[in-house]
């Protein structure tokens, strides 16, 4: 009796005789895995890894990343309110843990609030949302703490991406450190409760950070939030849906595609030109009888003679044509002979 083949997993035959899928190495899974994120979320995480490195390292000083109105504004470097909210912790877990949440959240709201709502590209639309909070966040912790203040942002900036995610998934069931259940919208106020325990210097930061995500919010659907719907008994999901009224502005949106070159999908916007078009013409119709021209688009009158002699022409050519093709039987039936007319 021959042996039995026995096949593994690691055979490069299957049983069916064809040959197996390639087996991938550490470096091409870790650049497919990479380069699966969405576009924002994989450039917001490569800059906070490489701000924080450049910073760690020692290759740029940290004092070129952190805020201050004053460097910002009087010597105009406005990177600051950028790179401010980019630097993450140092010690290994903090710093991975931070990038997980970060990871997680920016994706959802990316692939999930953006893609619904966004009127242009999803793409430009989270760009447009993290440079206002961005933006917002610097200012308002002027306000707080000062104008010659150097200020870490990334606090403010966590918890306003946390708030905006929490507003889009208020009942979804979730688990705090895999032990915990509770329900997405309470998710800020664990972030407040915690950083006011383990971390109270960066309290008012978290607070400015919710702050301008409830902000953006209610400028995203134009009401006062799901808070203020909640308190007044407002029907659900009001606060939440529809979003999309504080969209990119039009000056922002041709920045963006003359700098990173046009990367979002012109389907909906060709979709709502179209539709105004359309809006448009059926507002501005006279009714007009179909095939009738518009008085002044009508041609002169010396183009109107030559069009009415040859029109004169193709029919008498036409008549002409048919009466010299025209067969010249007297009509009778197929089949019917004129003996059969005389015995009538």
């Amino acid at each position: 009796m021959a042996p039995r083949k026995i096949y593994t997993l690691g055979e490069e035959k299957n049983r069916a005789g064809g040959s197996a899928a390639p087996e991938k190495d550490f470096g091409t899974g870790l650049r497919d895995a990479y380069y699966s994120f969405p576009p924002v979320t994989r450039t917001l995480l490569t800059l906070m890894v490489l701000t924080t490195s450049l910073a760690l390292v020692g290759w740029v000083p940290i004092g070129y990343f952190v805020y201050s109105w004053t460097e910002c504004f009087r010597y105009f470097q406005f990177w600051r309110m950028v790179t401010a909210c980019f630097i993450l912790p140092g010690e290994l877990m903090q710093f991975i843990f931070q990038i997980y949440l970060l990871y997680s959240r920016s994706k959802e709201v990316e692939t999930g609030r953006f893609l619904v709502s966004s009127a242009v590209s999803p793409t430009i639309e989270y760009t447009y949302y993290l440079l206002f909070s961005m933006i917002s966040i610097s200012i308002l912790s002027s306000l707080i703490y000062g104008q010659s203040y150097p200020m870490i942002l990334t606090a403010g900036f966590d918890s306003c991406l946390a708030c905006t995610w929490a507003i889009d998934n208020i009942n979804k069931p979730i688990s705090l450190f895999g032990v915990l259940p509770i329900t997405g919208k309470y998710i800020p106020v664990f972030q407040l409760v915690t950083s006011f325990i383990f971390n109270p210097n960066s309290f008012l930061l978290n607070c400015v950070g919710i702050f301008v995500a409830y902000l953006f919010n209610c400028l995203d659907t134009r009401t006062l939030g799901p808070v203020w719907g909640w308190l007044t008994n407002k029907p659900a999901g009001y606060g939440v849906f529809p979003a999309g009224k504080f969209g990119a502005p039009g000056l922002f949106v041709t920045v963006y595609e003359l700098c990173f070159g046009e990367l979002n999908n012109n389907r909906q916007r060709s979709k709502m030109s179209g539709s105004s078009r359309l809006s448009g013409l059926i507002g501005k119709s006279k009714g007009q009888r179909l095939g009738s021209l518009d008085p002044s688009k009508q041609p002169p009158n010396s183009l109107k003679k030559d069009r009415t002699s040859t029109a004169k022409k193709i029919s008498t050519d036409s008549e002409e044509s048919s009466t010299v093709n025209r067969f010249p039987g007297k009509g009778q039936r197929i089949g019917g002979t004129e003996e059969k007319k005389n015995e009538n």
